[in-house]
């Protein structure tokens, strides 16, 4: 995450202790400073100095034409790469009779993920 101090903007992770571990690069190379909890909750909510700053996640829906005529592409070329539609049918129906979340949703949502990073 990121963090806003005055007008300095710093990575930040938080620790397994609840401390938070700022980065920052200077002259000097690079450098951190870990705060621990209580001073976190000092700074971040006592005092509010310090800005939580929302992360921009890209956004990939604009590219999903794209990213699946580069899957239809690569099946095309090599249909034998894909698993074929009876087995995937019959594994769906299977997991979804024992109570599972059928996992072929899930795969493909993965293999579509690939193909928008690629766009």
């Amino acid at each position: 995450m990121k963090i806003k101090v005055d007008e300095d903007v710093f990575d930040v992770t938080v620790q397994l202790d609840g401390s938070w571990k700022f980065f920052w690069e200077d002259e000097f190379g690079k450098n951190y400073h870990i705060y621990q909890k209580e001073q976190v909750h000092k700074f971040l909510v006592e005092q509010k100095v310090w800005e939580i700053i929302p992360e921009v996640k890209q956004e990939l829906a604009p590219h999903y034409a794209a990213a699946f005529n580069m899957w239809m592409q690569d099946y095309m070329n090599d249909p034998q790469a894909y698993e074929d539609s009876h087995d995937s049918a019959v594994r769906h129906l299977k997991e979804k009779l024992n109570g599972e979340e059928p996992s072929y949703g899930a795969v493909c949502q993965e293999v579509l993920i690939k193909y928008l990073e690629e766009v």
